[in-house]
């Protein structure tokens, strides 16, 4: 059945216009603006030259999207003038809107001064249009038949909504008799549905499926046909059109009951209940004769082969089954009456028009004369955003209690000690102990070297040690009192007690940088290896432990929290959003009839789901947190451990991170040790060169001291030997 050639579709002829907006429209517009609105008229020059060109563009209608849209459009803007200038029968700036009315005869212009006119012109033709794309399409896919589907639904609603809503009787046009618009709202849903059947059988759906869409099919267009014959379209239409829609109501209307029974027949075949099978076709074969009456005169060839190929598959499946029957099975054939209280049994998906918005952006797009609003129109806009204000202002203040509530809550969890499988440090700690890793990683060599440049400061302070203590002696061997007494001797000394002074800090400072360097040398060995060779070795053991076990129920209420946070901030941006797109001015000029008070309730139940879905989700908050305080005592015990280990390890992270500090520190002093002996060793030299003066000096005096009493000495040595000789010659002559 998936190959029977598509039948075809009816579409309304879509309406004609005659004339263009001219220069005098546009100067009466800008007129009744500056006397009126109070405005610079020249503002608005660009959007009545839009305006004026959306009517020029629709002058010859084209069955594409894109015609469409334009419609819609020029609909929408049309409908805000209204609302703005006085332009229906009698009014200021009434202009005469002409398009070719259809008689029986020959189509001929009919003029009203009255935007009215045009709004029910200009919606006929979209209905028109998207009735002739749906027209068009081959329906040959599941993409075709969708298209169509869908622009015979857009096409219906715009008739049924000019002989509901826009009053069109008032003018007289065929287009707008309420018989011809109630035909053409029935017919385009009945191929609406038709495409549906189509669809079903493309997708080989389940027979009977095919036939409730089916029969509900046919009792459409009987109706249709009834319509027809009781209205009097008859008498406003050509008679050949008359015809052409009666034979296409009747043709279809047993065409589609044909479909049904045929495939309540291939049901019963299924089934296996060959006198229902033949019950069913015979009753299709019965459709198909009043088809073959039906068809005569049919000039439509698409509709020809669709009958000839349903009719070459009725024929050879009712010959069989009444062959089979007769020859094989000889089941009992219900009667017709019983078979068809089975069809009238089936519920039915029915097909509704389509709507659309006409003030939407999507659809109008900016209004032309936006910066037109009369003051009680600004007036009840203030209003309107001072409801919006207020009705946003409650929820977020609920909503920013209950996130403060959460918060609070959350915090006090302390839901760090339940990492699951192993408890983590802090993530600031962690931080700072991947920078201090990453600066040693890879470099064993640098706490021995380290060592070794300890070492060598302490040799430098041995010997610094050893000279000032030798040149502190050297300067107390200086005994010459004029040198002791001496204001350099005095400097000279007290710079060398300076000097002895700070090598002693020193040497004090070089064994409390080797004791804290010795206390940390196995953490910075650690923080030389990769990060995370590193994090096992500091990773507890949990041998007694499970908290991934223990903490599950925890987790799983924490991640729903978490959804509920997620949901709330998806929920409030959505409300921001459609309150800041709800403008309502637009509607207020369409609908300057209705209530304000009214329209106001209407337009803030659209933000109603919104609203609905946020206060379930600050509901959900209290009965959350229940469970997760509930969840949380069952793991006190759990908890009290993990608290413990996760302090050891913030212990040992913290421990790692000082021996780290400790490293950095003995580098930097180990830097300025070098610098200082330097400086010591400089300050020495200088001293001692003062002291190997003041021993030049001592020297040279020393010397002078030692050859005048050697002077002396050898004088009185000379002496007494005058005295001895002088006495020995005495002597000798006393004998």
């Amino acid at each position: 059945m998936e190959g029977i050639p598509k039948v075809p579709m009816l579409t309304p002829d879509p309406r004609v216009q005659s004339g263009e907006y001219d220069q005098e429209f546009a100067l009466r517009i800008k007129e009744y603006i500056l006397l009126h609105f109070q405005d610079d008229p020249d503002n608005f020059t660009a959007p009545i030259l839009e305006l004026m060109q959306l009517k020029r563009s629709i002058g010859q209608p084209i069955a594409d999207v894109e015609a469409t849209c334009i419609l819609k459009r020029y609909y929408g803007q049309l409908l805000m003038m209204k609302s703005r200038f006085p332009m229906e029968e009698g009014d200021p700036l009434r202009f005469p809107y002409t398009w070719y009315d259809r008689t029986p005869d020959t189509p001929h212009p009919v003029a009203h001064d009255d935007i009215g006119y045009e709004l029910c012109s200009i919606m006929f033709n979209i209905g028109a249009l998207h009735a002739a794309i749906g027209q068009i399409e081959l329906r040959d896919s599941q993409d075709s038949i969708k298209k169509a589907f869908m622009h015979f639904q857009y096409a219906a609603w715009p008739f049924q909504h000019i002989r509901d809503k826009m009053n069109s009787q008032r003018f007289d046009s065929v287009d707008f008799e309420k018989d011809n618009l109630t035909f053409f709202v029935n017919v385009l849903l009945a191929q609406s549905q038709e495409c549906l059947v189509e669809k079903c059988i493309l997708d080989h759906r389940a027979p009977t499926a095919v036939a409730a869409l089916a029969v509900y099919l046919r009792d459409l267009y009987s109706e249709c046909l009834q319509h027809l014959n009781k209205s009097a379209i008859g008498d406003v239409i050509s008679s050949a059109k008359y015809k052409l829609w009666k034979k296409n109501c009747e043709i279809k209307s047993e065409f589609y009951g044909a479909i049904a029974t045929l495939h309540m027949g291939i049901h019963a075949d299924d089934e296996k209940k060959m006198g229902e099978r033949l019950g069913w076709f015979e009753i299709s074969n019965s459709h198909l004769n009043k088809l073959n009456a039906a068809r005569r005169n049919e000039l439509r060839t698409e509709m020809q082969t669709s009958l000839s190929f349903l009719e070459d598959i009725i024929v050879a499946k009712y010959e069989n089954a009444k062959k089979e029957n007769g020859f094989i099975y000889h089941d009992r054939v219900p009667k017709e009456e019983e078979l068809l209280a089975e069809l009238k049994k089936m519920s039915v998906c029915k097909v509704r028009p389509l709507s659309f918005d006409p003030l939407d952006r999507s659809a109008c797009g900016e209004d032309l004369f936006g910066a037109l609003l009369p003051p009680t129109v600004l007036k009840a806009v203030s209003k309107y955003e001072a409801l919006k204000d207020e009705t946003k202002r409650k929820i977020l203040a609920e909503v920013d209690k209950k996130n403060s509530e959460l918060e609070v809550y959350m915090a006090s969890l302390q839901l760090n000690e339940l990492s699951v499988g192993q408890p983590t440090a802090s993530g600031e700690m962690m931080d700072l102990l991947m920078e201090r890793n990453a600066e040693m990683v890879g470099q064993p060599e640098l706490v021995p070297n380290l060592l070794d440049q300890l070492d060598r400061i302490s040799k430098q302070s041995q010997d610094a040690e050893m000279q000032i203590m030798n040149l502190m002696a050297r300067l107390n061997h200086i005994e010459m009192p004029e040198l002791r007494s001496d204001p350099g001797y005095k400097v000279i000394s007290e710079e060398l007690q300076k000097l002895r002074a700070h090598h002693m800090q020193a040497k004090n400072s070089n064994i409390e940088l080797h004791k804290a360097l010795a206390a940390h040398t196995t953490n910075l060995h650690l923080l030389c290896l990769p990060f995370a060779e590193l994090s096992q070795k500091i990773t507890l053991k949990q041998e007694d432990l499970d908290v991934k076990t223990a903490s599950e129920p925890m987790q799983k209420l924490v991640a729903k929290v978490q959804e509920m946070q997620v949901q709330r901030n998806t929920l409030v941006d959505r409300l921001s959003k459609e309150m800041k797109d709800d403008q309502i001015s637009q509607k207020l000029l369409a609908e300057r009839d209705t209530d304000e008070t009214t329209l106001f309730e209407k337009e803030l139940k659209k933000h109603d789901e919104t609203l609905k879905y946020l206060q379930l989700n600050l509901d959900a908050q209290e009965r959350i947190l229940h469970s997760l305080t509930d969840a949380n005592a069952d793991i006190a015990d759990v908890r009290m451990k993990v608290r413990k280990q996760l302090e050891s390890r913030n212990n040992q992270i913290l421990t790692l991170i000082m021996a780290f500090d400790t490293y950095k520190d003995v580098v930097q002093k180990a830097e300025d040790g070098k610098k200082f002996y330097a400086k010591l060793l400089e300050r020495y030299n200088q001293v001692k060169t003062a002291v190997e003066g003041m021993e030049s000096v001592e020297n040279v005096e020393r010397q002078k001291k030692e050859k005048e009493r050697r002077e002396v000495e050898e004088r009185l040595a000379a002496a007494r030997r005058a005295k001895e000789a002088l006495e020995a010659v005495n002597e000798f002559k006393l004998r």
